[in-house]
């Protein structure tokens, strides 16, 4: 079973990516389109890194919140679950495609999650960024 195209548009869909260092990053659609589509829409790849970055646990790490967004942050519903992602060692991307149509870096974690420390059947199906998570405060969402 996989996810449909049609169906974007209205979920949002949160999906994880590595950046070519092997750090991990956590995206927010926010009922967006903008995803990568290699591996996301198979629903159970989709499920199954949902259910195993849920369930993992913190690492120690401490969210540095970027100040350029800061306005984005501190008006955004997911501020709690951008705090929970990033302690456990993610960086957080999020969009809207109404006021801000890239994928912009919300926070930092103070300790990043490699994907050489997750299971090897996630990192298998986790999309691969060609950036550097730390360096990119704008991603150009891929569009389908």
């Amino acid at each position: 079973m996989s996810i449909s195209i049609e169906n974007l548009d209205c979920w949002d869909v949160t999906w994880f990516a590595s950046d070519k260092e092997g750090k991990l990053g956590v995206f927010f659609s926010n009922g967006t389109t903008s995803v990568l589509v290699n591996n996301i829409l198979k629903e159970q790849n989709y499920e199954n890194c949902y259910e195993y970055f849920n369930h993992l646990e913190d690492n120690g790490s401490i969210a540095n919140f970027c100040i350029e967004n800061q306005d984005i942050s501190a008006n955004n519903t997911n501020f709690e679950e951008f705090i929970f992602y990033a302690k456990k060692g993610l960086h957080v991307y999020d969009t809207d495609d109404l006021t801000q149509p890239s994928y912009i870096l919300i926070a930092k974690p103070s300790i990043p999650l490699l994907i050489s420390d997750i299971d090897n059947q996630i990192s298998k199906i986790i999309e691969n960024y060609e950036g550097v998570f730390s360096d990119i405060l704008r991603i150009e969402p891929v569009k389908i």
